[in-house]
């Protein structure tokens, strides 16, 4: 009840606060210079796969433009999540099970609920995604909300596009350097320009970027988490008379150490079983943060990745035919000695090789009139295949025992998708966007029980139809002030459970249904004061339905089950303003409200605690996050000035397991960038983490091979260990100094 007030006095309070903006800029307007006062920048947005003002667009964007990039220092996904309200990412295992949580939709195995994309090719490997590409970003689209008619597969909670740059007709490259403590060095060169007269033009890129990390492993007295990541990219675009083409290909590789992970003992729920020993089996109350004691056989994470992407525009009068043609082949192989202990006792290595080909084809309207309109076909093929070894080490496997996994599993999705958009008059438009499609999986999998040698296969193919309309009424009720409300129907296909590190997947475990969502959304974007101040509101409740979440079987393994259903309810808010030509702001904040409505973990039951958790919040979804930005820039004589800009985010506390037990607390983050800059050089001196965070920075519930004696819990099982959460500490404070040259 105490939520539900606060929810409704918010919603309120921050519409009435963004309507009441057209008298505040009547009034301003009566007063104001207008000639001479700042203006905020228009953002050109294709969230809707058409150009347009991200202030005229019917759902709620965040957008970070390449000087909003550089300004802050964005460097991955958690930096865009953390300037954008309603959006969260849970860094699993540091980034490398990466978690986004846009709106309370939360998944943390499988496939996750935001898609990524990269000039409108899908990008279905998260982990690919945990770092930015540089300078050669200009545009980075937060859609919230799904975006599953227009965008399809796994947008069930909302989309992240990056746009890159298009190559210049004119010279230009530039050279930066960075240094900071725990020995992080980046170097980055950029190169670009015209070739010949034909149109053509180009840009090439090299970044390094490796640093020591915060923690030392105390077993070799070497860095536990470094990390070493090397890309190329490179650009050609051809500007015609009527066609235009733009070719990306990029190439990585990471190299990273070992990850700041720690168990936690559990302290709660003591059980006790006749003939075996009595412990806890859950743990209760805010996770620790540790600074030390990390001592692990060394592991680490290999990736390469080599992703290309055609996108071609060809303007045929009344209308624009668009191709884009998406390739990606990534390979992630990784070590973990799993009990995150100096005990020598369990130890995991995968090997995993992702191959993606995507193509889609559109024609879109481009005559003026009240009826515009866009048709679309879309392919996907995914084939992934996995190598997984998981086993107690030395003496304990005879005992214990482990099992290896060879996996295959592939994806094939077929749709076709359109919008239309209907203005009834000079203020009020409909748009009614649809897409109807096709997803088969299938699957391959033999595991082998070391220990005794035996072997299994499960093979197995489905598929599932879906359509997912999307219908907006937008009202433009006064200049610069728009409000619209929407209705949006999603759904995200099923799969199989075949993943068995924790324990085996019994028979009527191996399958689990598509879950879907009904989306109910109002919104407000206004500008005024002579257009130095926007703001945008939304609210919005979602009715989730066979939501798709982490589990335990009975046979131990952590699998992918359908809970009855849930909800999440919130508001969020967004203010950018330039105060004066030196200083701008921009801020936001959101509340969210996602619990379970049915679900029941009856396996619960056998330590002592309540099965059903009707009422608990979801995993990952704090209830508020806001963030702060402040920018002041300052002339100097000879062409230069000096800069500097403070950032602030908050997140709330949140669970970290679906009983609500166990919390990572809430934290903040300072970030500060000062330096002087000229038309050729920049300068600028760095700080992030500033005040040293202590609180973990996410937690997760699972398999503790560490627990020997556990072997009952959930009842007596032969090397079943227990499970307790395994967190994360945070990145530690860092400062460093970055010089950019540029010439053209």
């Amino acid at each position: 009840m105490k939520h539900k007030k606060l929810y409704i006095t918010m919603t309120a309070m921050l519409f009435g606060t963004c309507i009441s903006g057209t008298a505040f800029s009547q009034d301003e307007n009566q007063t104001a210079e207008a000639a001479d006062a700042p203006v905020m920048e228009e953002v050109l947005v294709t969230t809707r796969k058409r150009e347009e003002s991200i202030m005229e667009v019917p759902i709620a964007v965040t957008a970070f433009t390449s000087a909003d990039i550089e300004n802050a220092g964005i460097q991955n996904v958690a930096d865009v999540a953390a300037l954008t309200p309603g959006f969260n990412v849970a860094p699993l295992f540091s980034g490398d099970a990466m978690t986004p949580v846009i709106r309370g939709l939360s998944t943390t195995i499988g496939e996750a609920n935001v898609g990524f994309f990269v000039d409108g090719v899908y990008m279905g490997a998260r982990q690919t995604m945990s770092n930015l590409l540089g300078n050669f970003i200009e545009r980075i689209e937060v859609a919230k909300g799904p975006q599953s008619a227009l965008y399809g597969r796994n947008t069930f909670g909302g989309a992240i596009n990056y746009v890159t740059r298009k190559p210049s007709g004119n010279f230009e490259g530039e050279v930066e350097a960075t240094y900071g403590n725990n020995d992080t060095q980046a170097l980055r060169a950029t190169l670009g320009g015209p070739i010949g007269d034909g149109g053509f033009s180009y840009r090439i890129a090299a970044m390094s970027d490796t640093t020591d990390g915060f923690y030392k492993n105390e077993l070799n007295g070497k860095p536990l988490d470094d990390r070493d990541t090397k890309s190329a990219l490179g650009s050609l675009y051809w500007e015609g008379e009527s066609v235009d083409v733009k070719f990306n290909l990029i190439y990585s590789e990471v190299s990273n150490g070992d990850s700041p992970l720690r168990f936690e003992e559990n302290n709660d729920f003591f059980t006790s079983f006749a003939g075996l020993p009595p412990d806890y089996q859950m743990f209760t109350g805010k996770v620790p943060a540790h600074t030390d004691g990390f001592a692990v056989t060394p592991g680490g994470v290999e990736r390469e990745q080599i992703f290309g992407s055609v996108n071609l525009d060809w303007d045929l009068d009344s209308m624009v035919f668009t191709s884009i043609t998406g390739y990606n082949d990534f390979t992630h192989d990784r070590a973990t000695d799993d009990d995150y202990s100096a005990n020598d006792y369990h130890y995991t290595t995968s090997d995993n090789d992702v191959n993606e080909i995507s193509q889609e084809f559109r024609l879109t309207s481009t005559t003026d009139g009240n009826l515009q309109w866009m048709v679309g076909a879309y392919y996907y093929s995914l084939d992934n295949d996995t190598l997984v070894n998981s086993a107690y080490t030395g003496w304990l496997l005879p005992i214990f025992g482990g099992i290896n996994s060879d996996i295959s599993e592939g994806t094939d999705s077929l749709a076709v998708f359109g919008s239309v958009d209907w203005n009834f008059t000079d203020t009020l438009a409909l748009n009614i966007s649809a897409r109807y499609g096709n997803e088969e999986k299938s699957v391959n999998v033999t595991d082998t029980d070391l220990r005794s040698g035996a072997s299994g296969t499960y093979v197995n193919k489905d598929d599932w139809n879906s359509f997912q309309p999307r219908v907006s009424l937008n009202w433009q009720f006064a200049d610069d002030h728009m409000a619209y409300a929407s209705w949006a129907y999603a759904e995200k296909a099923g799969g199989f459970n075949v993943v068995t590190i924790t324990g085996g997947v019994l028979p009527d475990e191996r399958t689990y249904d598509p879950e879907s969502s009904n989306n109910y959304e109002i919104g407000v974007k206004s500008s005024w004061a002579d257009g130095r101040v926007q703001t945008t509101a939304a609210a919005y409740y979602i009715d989730w339905t066979d939501q798709i979440v982490r589990a335990i079987g009975g046979g131990g393994a952590i699998l992918n089950t359908n809970a009855g259903e849930s909800s999440s309810k919130g508001v969020e808010f967004e203010l950018m303003t330039q105060l004066s030509d030196y200083v701008d702001l921009r801020m936001g904040v959101s509340y969210n409200d996602a619990v379970y409505e049915e679900y029941l973990f009856a396996i619960l039951g056998a330590i002592g605690m309540n099965p059903a958790l009707d009422g608990q919040p979801l995993q990952y979804t704090p209830d508020w996050t806001g963030n702060i930005s402040l920018g002041f820039t300052q002339p100097l004589s000879s062409g230069w000035e000096f800069f500097t800009r403070f950032y602030a985010s908050f997140t709330d506390e949140q669970t970290i397991v679906q009983t609500g037990n166990a919390l990572v607390p809430s934290t903040s983050r300072f970030n500060v960038r000062a330096g002087w800059r000229n038309e050729n050089w920049d300068v600028t001196l760095w700080a992030e983490n500033l005040f040293e965070p202590n609180d973990a920075s996410v937690g997760v519930f699972t398999g503790n091979p560490s627990r020997l004696p556990d072997l009952f819990i959930f009842g007596a099982r032969q090397g079943f260990p227990a499970f307790s959460p395994l967190v994360t500490s945070p990145d530690r404070m860092q400062v460093g100094l970055t010089v950019r040259y540029s010439f053209f």
